[in-house]
């Protein structure tokens, strides 16, 4: 029903304005303008579900494409009468729900929403504390959604928050109290307070209304996360200290919404450069070179005649280890190219870099040749564009099934599966030279050439939303993606973005948090100084 719903509704989003044709051609455009809006709105709720539903089934190969950007998992769950808010473990929040009660949040309150350390709820409205000690609201404003009386006392030195059905109070450092919302609900909320105890470091003091999904995280590092990777029932998590821990999944069900984070600590490693993961096999490589594979029920364990690793790539069912000496060794499923033995001649020196699909790998050389194994329609096979191939990749990018290799002389070549971006002959003449760089969501690839325009192939439904927008996509200085969204950011910092609803909000965010990082400045700056346009990718068969 919902690939019925959703079709009809592209058809009526892409109608031409002669469609509504009439003796006054502007309220016909008008007219058309309001029912465009009015369909990508309602496409907007038909899609919401199946919208999550995607985003936590991929959340960890989703963001590991983004620039600089760890994949975030979902630490905690604040529900209220009628929404949710996620905190996920980058310190940014999301929220799904009734706009009145917080579901939605608004641009000017989303953009300050970083750097989160907890979320506190009363029924119908949110209150999120960051780092500073800084205090940020939204919701119902008789429901404490409205804390702009207090805004002040609430900007800095704020310890932890408290909350009841339509209240909140914040404890500051000093021991003093700010409380916003209704004035009865309040006075039960010091009262309960007081009459507790003096300290307020007792947990029964610290325990929101409506706070019942916290996670369960005991000897986990306080470094920083730098990756996370996923299987079933498990996540690992690299630190920035060199420390690797195997959490167990938990997964709440709302619903067709589920929402996967973490839950005990079953493993602690040290030593450890990088982590990967299969669907059902973690391997984490050791700064002496030697990988550690762990599976489900089996302890962590040394893989045995392997060492002096210095890349380890991995897809859905296998992996692909490069030694320093610039050969790979492969093991897993041979479907998904864990036996390379057709390749093994070509692969026994020079190998550079390694770059995977969901079942095919791709190596690039240091003679600038591409060597490419696993399932043959997925990227494994890059015969047909192989005379391409033997000289000049300086890069390679992989959608979910197929390959693009970026040259040196500006030039495209592409392989795999044509929905995913394996066929470029549509685009072909566009991709002849004049490339800088090449991005790739799960099913696109999008280039930016020297001039500061786009181009893009791939995903059917991507692809069309794009070519409606290639008249304002000109001037563009840097494109970014994740799974299922695009950014362009143009030379006078306006941004245009296409796709996923939930995914253009994460990319934003993050795009938002690497100009802070870069510019030490608060990244609301960014959204408020600049304008930005989002369009819907109605990705139904994703």
């Amino acid at each position: 029903m919902r690939f019925i719903i959703s079709t009809f509704l592209m058809f009526l989003i892409n109608l031409p304005v002669s469609t509504f044709a009439s003796s006054n051609p502007e309220s016909s455009s008008n007219f058309l303008s309001r029912v465009k809006n009015s369909c990508i709105s309602l496409f907007n709720k038909v899609d919401e579900i199946s919208t999550f539903e995607q985003v936590h089934t991929n959340l960890h190969k989703t963001l590991d494409k983004l620039p600089n950007k760890i994949p975030p998992v979902v630490i905690k769950i604040i529900p209220n009468k009628s929404s949710h808010a996620f905190l996920f473990s980058d310190g940014t929040v999301s929220a799904s729900g009734k706009r009145h009660s917080g579901g939605i949040i608004p641009t000017e309150i989303s953009a300050r929403l970083h750097d989160i350390i907890d979320i506190k709820a009363t029924d119908f409205s949110y209150a999120a504390l960051r780092s500073d000690g800084s205090v940020i609201t939204w919701g119902n404003p008789k429901y404490g959604g409205d804390s702009s009386e207090v805004s002040t006392k609430l900007s800095s030195k704020v310890k932890r928050i408290l909350s009841n059905k339509m209240a909140f109070v914040a404890i500051k450092e000093d021991g003093s109290t700010i409380s916003w919302g209704d004035p009865d609900s309040i006075k039960l909320l010091l009262s309960s307070l007081d009459s507790s105890s003096s300290s307020t470091d007792q947990e029964s003091v610290d325990e929101s209304y409506y706070d019942v999904y916290s996670t369960n995280l005991t000897d986990h590092p306080s470094s920083k996360p730098i990756k996370y990777k996923t299987i079933i029932g498990a996540t690992a998590s690299l630190y920035d200290d060199g420390t690797m821990v195997i959490y167990k999944h938990k997964v709440e069900y709302f619903g067709s919404l589920s929402i996967t984070h973490l839950s005990k600590v079953l493993y602690k490693l040290e030593d450890i450069v990088d982590i990967s993961a299969s669907n059902t096999i973690i391997t984490a490589l050791r700064k002496d070179g030697r990988i550690i594979i762990w599976k489900d029920p089996t302890p962590p364990y040394l893989l045995d005649n392997l060492d002096d690793v210095v890349q380890i790539q991995s897809n859905a069912g296998a992996f692909a280890a490069l030694k320093s000496n610039g050969s790979v060794f492969t093991f897993g499923s041979s479907y998904y190219g864990g036996d390379s033995s057709l390749v093994a001649d070509k692969l026994s020196s020079g190998v550079k870099t390694i770059v995977a699909t969901r079942f095919a790998f791709a190596a690039i050389k240091y003679d600038g040749s591409v060597v490419s194994w696993g399932a043959s329609k997925e990227g494994g096979d890059s015969s047909r564009v192989s005379s391409q191939l033997q000289s000049g990749v300086i890069s390679i990018s992989a959608t979910d099934e197929a390959f693009s290799a970026l040259k040196d002389d500006g030039s495209v070549v592409s392989w795999g599966e044509k929905l995913y971006g394996g066929n470029q002959r549509s685009v072909a003449k566009l991709l002849q030279s004049g490339v800088i760089s090449l991005v790739a969501s799960s099913s696109t690839f999008t280039a930016l050439k020297n001039d500061g325009t786009l181009v893009s192939w791939g995903d059917p439904f991507t692809v069309k939303v794009f070519r409606m927008l290639s008249k304002k996509l000109i001037n563009v200085k840097a494109v970014y993606t994740n799974d299922r969204a695009f950014v362009a950011v143009r030379e006078d910092d306006s941004t245009i973005s296409w796709g996923n609803p939930f995914l253009i909000e994460r990319l934003l965010d993050t795009l938002a948090m690497l100009q802070k990082s870069s510019k030490d400045k608060d990244s609301s700056t960014h959204k408020e100084k600049h304008s930005s346009e989002s369009y819907i990718d109605n990705d139904i068969n994703n």
